[in-house]
């Protein structure tokens, strides 16, 4: 196979650019994140009761829906959370389930519960949870030239139902948090208790009213002649005004009205939270990324809706939309660090080898491996189901140090067989199969110890596998390129053999300035006598060995660096949380907020 390679230019070609198209091709479909996902598979069940305490949710919903949840296949751990009027529960799974079966025995085990509380939601079903951060945090507010004057809190049921849905479809987001700081309409019924005890009139017997009352019945269909019709009494209520004209009780042959002991309104539920931005009234909803979606095309295309509507449906409404929050600045921050470091570190690698090798052409067939590898590795990676990000880019940065040794190494003896006097396309043949089973070697070795890596189910395991199969598949791709690529190279560049004699800057540069002389000086003079020495007897070889171990614990103890899961960034944010006494209404919390906003 060697020989064919080196013979056939054309394959070589093929083979090199298969690589780097297939590795690009990956490298745009690849998503992006800061780091890999490390958590294991979990399924959020929400279910909302309107104005229910914790203590009722606990009871009437979180206990019905335990019995049935607690026996789904691969459940590792279940965490409930009962709020004013919330109740949400947290199902982790087995590493390794399929997360579309998790969803589907979730939502059959919740069609088990026999019955819920009136006015409780159907429960819903995500793949995202509460404690994770949304990709963006999303504000609106109202324009300050609106004329009238718009309170963004009325505008609650429109952003719940026309504006939220429309980041809710957007591929790569799971789900939608919020919206905080408004309350949604509700028609509300006031009773007077003073004239529900001078009647006698229980609450219980006005809720059963205004139960039966409020729906429309089918009473099937009716044949009349030629013609069918259907028939149907219309009962819902549609204004305040139908509420108040409900019958309640009928005492001494006189019918009460709901009229008579109370009326009704259409306003606003109660507030519970409130949003503030830049002193001003608002609302807030946040994004929540799909895992395993990429990141910043999630936030390029959040970022474009929010200009779309703020063009269109929200310019109607005298409203607009802020994002205040991105998480991706940093991502990208941090990304794009790693690859400069990566760059960095390749144009490093051929500065030191265009000084020690002194011949362009060698360097340039030494360098072809660089982008032939680490480009490769993107479909490799793309294939295993991995993400760019700061650990899979670092083990790409640590392989580019093994991809230019194997190189050097073949590329070294092929040069030694040119010296010999052989043909270039002979030399290469030699050259290559004298160490190509060394370069094997060395490659399994490092496949060997990174292997393991990739095969672990835990959370370390999905934090390192990233880096695992980058190093893995640079390495892969090393040892095909270097008895493969390179050979077929060195046929045809290196045709003439570089010379120290060349006169001028050039004769300079290839002698290192002075510095090739210097070094073989050394190497031809302390440096054998150390070496002499060393080889004088078995003593004197334990003891370098016992001093640089000694050595080296020594600088691990001194220079050992502090040891944490995983190192903290700086997001160049500042979140300040004040904690009122317990008992504070809201009114008196917005009087404290207002207060920090003002002396802040």
């Amino acid at each position: 196979m060697i020989r064919y390679f080196i013979r056939n230019g054309i394959s070589v070609s093929v083979l090199g650019m298969a690589l780097l198209l297939f590795g690009l091709l990956a490298l745009f479909k690849l998503p992006i994140q800061l780091t890999p996902d490390v958590s294991a598979p979990v399924i959020s069940v929400e279910t909302r009761y309107p104005g229910a305490t914790p203590e009722d949710i606990e009871q009437d919903i979180i206990i019905e829906q335990e019995q049935f949840l607690k026996s789904l296949p691969g459940l590792e751990k279940m965490t409930s959370t009962a709020s004013m009027g919330s109740a949400e529960i947290e199902l982790e799974f087995s590493l390794g389930t399929d997360q579309q079966e998790n969803i589907i025995r979730v939502n059959n085990a919740l069609a088990q519960v026999a019955s819920y509380p009136e006015n409780v939601d159907e429960p819903s079903i995500k793949t995202s949870t509460a404690s994770e951060q949304p990709v963006a945090w999303i504000s609106v507010r109202a324009r300050p030239d609106a004329d009238p004057p718009v309170n963004v809190r009325d505008a609650y049921d429109y952003i719940d139902d026309h504006i939220k849905p429309r980041f809710e479809r957007l591929p790569g987001i799971a789900s939608v948090r919020g919206v905080f700081g408004g309350t949604p309409r509700q028609m509300q019924v006031m009773l007077d208790p003073v004239k529900l005890a001078d009647r006698g009139i229980p609450i219980s017997r006005v809720r059963e009213a205004i139960r039966s009352r409020n729906r429309d019945v089918s009473g099937g269909d009716l044949d009349e002649g030629k013609r069918r019709f259907n028939i149907r009494t219309i009962g819902r209520y549609e204004t305040p005004t139908e509420i108040e004209n409900t019958i309640i009780d009928i005492q001494d042959g006189t019918q009460v009205y709901l009229r008579d002991v109370g009326y009704a309104r259409l306003g606003h539920a109660e507030m519970r939270t409130f949003i503030r931005q830049d002193g001003e009234p608002a609302l807030a909803f946040g994004p929540q990324r799909e895992r395993g979606s990429n990141l910043l095309v999630v936030m390029d295309r959040v970022q474009s809706t929010i200009r779309g509507l703020n063009e269109g449906l929200l310019s109607d409404k005298d409203l607009f939309l802020t994002q205040v929050t991105d998480s991706t600045l940093y991502v990208r921050n941090a990304v794009d660090m790693v690859r400069v470091n990566l760059l960095f570190g390749g144009a490093l690698a051929l500065g030191i080898l265009m000084i020690f090798l002194r011949h362009t052409r060698s360097t340039l067939i030494v360098g072809m491996a660089i982008p032939l590898c680490v480009i490769g590795s993107f479909f490799i990676i793309n294939a295993s189901g991995r993400s760019i990000n700061v650990i899979s880019l670092a083990g790409l940065a640590f392989s580019i140090g093994v991809v230019l040794d194997a190189s050097i190494v073949v590329l070294e003896n092929i040069y030694r067989h040119r010296s010999m006097g052989k043909d270039p396309f002979e030399a290469a043949y030699d050259g290559t199969s004298e160490v190509w089973t060394a370069i094997l070697s060395s490659t399994l070795t490092n496949i060997v110890v990174f292997t393991p890596i990739i095969t672990l189910a835990d959370e370390a395991g999905q934090i390192f596998r990233d880096l695992a199969i980058a190093i893995v598949s640079a390495n892969v791709l090393a040892l095909i390129v270097s008895i493969l690529i390179i050979p077929a190279l060195a046929a045809r560049l290196l045709t003439r053999m570089p010379t120290t004699d060349a006169p001028g800057l050039k004769g300079s540069f290839q002698r290192l300035f002075g510095l090739a002389t210097l070094a073989e000086k050394i190497y031809n003079g302390p440096l054998r006598s150390v070496l002499t020495w060393l080889m004088r007897g078995v003593a004197q070889r334990l003891a370098l060995v016992v001093a640089l171990l000694v050595l080296a614990i020594a600088c691990l103890v001194v220079f050992m660096p502090k040891t944490e899961y995983l190192p903290n960034g700086n997001r160049q944010a500042i979140v300040g949380i004040l904690i009122p006494p317990q008992g504070y209404g809201l009114p008196e919390i917005s009087a404290i907020g207002k207060e920090l906003e003002r002396r802040v």
